[in-house]
Parts: C-alpha cells; structure tokens; sequence
C-alpha cells in the first residue's frame, strides 16, 4: 500500500470532522473542541473552499441535513466544560454567508445523530453527564435524547430524555446494524442499541449489548460471516480495541489490540478489503489499520499509516481508486492521507 500524507490546514485542537456534499461536490468540514471557526476543504485536492462558521466552537458534532444546511454541537469545550452546549443551525443566508441559529440547548450533550422516522429528521443525542461539581466528577450520569428537526433546520428542536444513567455516555454509531437503522450509544454501563418507532408517536426501543466500560463503538461485519461485529474503544479514552461477535449466550470478546487514549474509530471497506482504522492519542500518537488476512477469520494484518499526529476523528471517501482519510489531530494538524494499492 502507497500512503501519501497531506497538511490541508491547522487550528487548535481541531476535533469534528466529516465529509459532506455541495452542488454534486465532495467536501470535508472540521471544527475546533476550543473556541474557534470550522474549515471546509475540497475532498479531492485538499483546498479550503469555505468556512462554516467563526465561533463559538467547541464542536463535537457536524452533521449535513441537506445541500446548504447543517446542525453542529457548539460550546462543548475542552476539559468537558459544556454547561452551555448547544445545537446550532447553519444555513445560507441571501448574501451566501452562512448564518448560526441556536435551536437546542442541552447542557453535557456531547454527540449526536440524525435518524429517519416516518419519512422525518430526529435528532438523538447523548449527554456525557447530567452535571459536574470538578473535572473528575462523574457522580451525575448522562443520558439518551430525541427530538423532531424542523423541515426548516432553524425551528427550535423539542427534545426529550429517553434513557438515563450512562456515566461517561461517550460514544455514539448511526447506522445499519443487522439489516436495519439503528442508533447506538457507549459509556461506563456498556453499549446500548436504540431502534426508532415505525411513528413518531412510537416508542424507541433500548437494549443493553454489552455490560464494560466503553468509550467509542462501530458496527461492521469485519469477518465477512454475514453477521455484524461490535469494535469498541475500552475503557473512557482506553487502552483496547476490542471486537465483539454474537455467540449463543450474546456478544462475546474475539480479538483485541492494545492503544493507548484511543479515540478515532472507524470501520469499512478500504481497497476492497473489511477495515478497521484507529487513532490513538498516547505512546506513539499512531493512525492504524487492521485487515482480517481471510474471510471469517479476525487474524489481522497491521499497518501504521502514521505516527506522532494524535488522531481524535476521522473520516473517509474513497474515489477513482484512491481511498482518503481525513483525520483532526490534537497536535493541531487536519490531515489527508491518500491510499492506493502497490
């Protein structure tokens, strides 16, 4: 594998990242967790072409809804100072800049994701905690939360408490999960699946995966069996990428690979082999790959596509043969890393 390293900007403590679409071109935007603006930059060449916003920063989350419209956590700031945080709208005002709109306030809420019911956007959130006397006070849990967006993303979301008692409620996937769109949430208690109602007037369905301590978590079939595998980052910040795979009495332990403060987790298919990319922030910094070496197997090939860096958040898009990681490192770099085949 060739891998060709890109600086494509650098601000403080650059944190959220994702890739997003804008009149039929793909594009990455990150923002800072201190106060700060969020970049945009062209997924292929690497080139800024826009800014989403100045401030406040103290972003967790970015998330497009539609072309020329976003929901983003702000004031979540580092050292989990995040009485304040808020989902802000942007939206493109008259003159093309765009406009921040607050439409949520919800102290502690760290991540969130966007789900469809009946056809509707519902925003589910996580709160890391319910409160915090000091930095290391975890005595108040976080909880799960849900709330219809607006078709105009600038209406105020209502939102309400649908699960309660995760400490340190972390980690979050959206997504496929055996063959349907769930939503999933990590912390101190364990892992817990969140399948939405078939109405809004339904009820969200919460189920307990896995009881250990867990800071981030992916669902993919990494083994190609057919079935989906659970990869976490274990414990708060851990020091263990684990996969789970589904036995007879639930999810049991089947590989495990050291870190230290993990945090970037991603999992897919790169260059047509099942993936699991992992950034860590202690020891050597590193951005790794593990590839299973055959089908249904979860012996791994190991590849450290770099080092020193302190990957926080990835995301990827892979086109014409070249598979890209776009990475927010703590060190203060945003990074694009090009992958092709020998």
């Amino acid at each position: 594998m060739i891998i060709k390293k890109r600086l494509v900007g650098q601000m403080e403590f650059p944190y959220a990242i994702t890739t997003y679409t804008e009149g039929g071109q793909m594009r990455v935007a990150c923002g800072t967790e201190t106060a700060g603006g969020c970049i945009c930059f062209d997924a292929r060449s690497g080139e800024i072409v826009d800014r989403l916003w100045d401030g406040p920063g103290g972003t967790m989350t970015i998330r497009q809804i539609s072309d020329g419209a976003f929901l983003a956590t702000h004031r979540f700031f580092k050292r989990f100072q995040a009485q304040e945080a808020v989902v802000s709208a942007l939206t493109r005002g008259e003159s093309g800049a765009w406009e921040r709109t607050e439409v949520l306030r919800l102290p502690y809420l760290h991540r969130f994701c966007i789900l469809d019911v009946a056809g509707e956007n519902w925003l589910l959130g996580g709160t890391l905690c319910g409160g915090k006397a000091s930095f290391e006070d975890w005595s108040q849990p976080g909880g799960v939360y849900v709330g219809r967006v607006g078709r105009d993303v600038r209406e105020p979301i209502e939102a309400r408490c649908i699960y309660h008692g995760i400490r340190k409620n972390h980690g979050m996937y959206c997504g496929p999960f055996n063959g349907r769109q769930v939503a999933m949430v990590s912390g101190c208690e364990g892992a817990f699946e969140i399948v939405p109602p078939e109405r809004p007037e339904g009820e969200w369905q919460v189920r307990q995966l896995l009881n250990t301590e867990i800071s981030d978590i992916r669902v993919f079939d990494i083994d190609g069996d057919g079935k989906d595998e659970l990869i976490t980052i274990e414990g708060f910040h851990g020091d263990r990428l684990k996969v789970y795979r589904e036995g007879a009495g639930g999810y049991e332990l089947a590989y495990e690979y050291p870190i230290a403060f993990g945090h970037g987790l991603w999992c897919g298919n790169m260059l047509g082999r099942r993936t699991i990319l992992i950034g860590y922030k202690n020891a050597n910094g590193a951005l790794v790959a593990l590839r299973p070496r055959e089908s249904g197997r979860l012996s791994m090939d190991v590849t450290v596509i770099d080092e020193l860096e302190q990957t926080a958040n990835i995301d990827v898009y892979e086109s014409d043969g070249v598979f890209r990681i776009y990475a927010a490192c703590s060190v203060g770099d945003i990074l694009m890393y090009e992958l092709t085949e020998d």
